[in-house]
């Protein structure tokens, strides 16, 4: 099995689309972190870990990474595991009940983000893993949807304005996917860093990690290489003092309830369902 990476750290935004850089010091310390994790795995190499950063992290800029990914991934002989993560914003717009990630230049609705997802194919192991306020609200689950609407007012402007000031981009994206249904192919898992009703922390200074990728790595770390991604992610929330909880979601767990995260050691204990 081979592996394929794209880490997405949004930093910073564009302030004539959002109103204000929103800056997010530590979404790039995150994607180094990870980087050092991937390549400590030995399935990875540089070549198959792509990078998208800053102003770098314009959403078509990572659709053509993903879908770039996809092309190998699913026609690899030797079987592909493929790591997605981002570290940025979150934004869950209750008047129209969708979740979004902020890319530097726009925020992109879950449907979208799910439809690039679903290019995967059976030759897949798809792990994602998201480090945003709401970000379980992403997945197309009827019991997971928005329950707030943008950030704290001490911002210039919450998510929910840039939508209404941007409805020439924002309601054709609706539009177009009134009626889409997510079936991936896939064998999917999903780590988010907060329910869809929920904010995540940021880092206690721009050097630190993100407080969930920060957990992140160190359960990866020191986690037992017997066990399997349930137990990995019973760590977040069996910590004493722990101020994340993620979510999870298998949307087919049979890959991810025998294996450890990124070593693959086959393990005994058990399913994940």
């Amino acid at each position: 099995m081979k592996g394929y990476a794209l880490l997405v750290g949004v930093n910073k935004v564009d302030v004539k689309h959002y109103g204000t850089g929103k800056n997010l010091c530590c979404s790039l310390n995150d994607t180094n972190t990870l980087i050092k994790f991937l390549l400590s795995s030995k399935l990875y190499n540089k070549d198959n870990i792509r990078i998208k950063n800053a102003v770098n992290a314009k959403w078509d800029a990572v659709k053509s990474e993903i879908q770039d990914i996809q092309n190998l991934a699913n026609n690899d002989p030797e079987g592909a595991y493929v790591f997605l993560y981002f570290s940025g914003h979150g934004a869950s717009l209750m008047p129209i009940d969708k979740q979004f990630l902020c890319f530097y230049d726009r925020m992109v609705m879950e449907d979208e983000i799910q439809s690039q997802i679903q290019g995967f194919n059976e030759n897949c192991k798809v792990f994602i893993t998201l480090d945003a306020c709401y970000s379980a609200g992403i997945i197309n689950s009827p019991e997971l949807k928005g329950y707030f609407t943008g950030l704290p007012g001490k911002n210039p402007r919450d998510f929910s304005e840039t939508y209404d000031l941007f409805r020439d981009i924002y309601d054709p994206i609706y539009d177009a996917y009134e009626i889409y249904e997510f079936v991936p192919e896939a064998e999917i898992n999903y780590l988010c860093a907060a329910a869809e009703n929920k904010k995540t922390k940021v880092g206690p200074n721009c050097q630190s990690n993100s407080r969930f990728t920060g957990r992140f790595a160190s359960y990866w770390s020191t986690a037992d290489r017997n066990s399997n991604y349930q137990y990995f992610y019973d760590l977040f929330s069996s910590t004493p003092g722990s101020t994340v909880t993620p979510f999870i979601f298998n949307e087919k767990s049979d890959f991810f309830s025998t294996t450890y995260p990124l070593i693959f050691k086959k393990t005994n204990h058990g399913t994940t369902n």
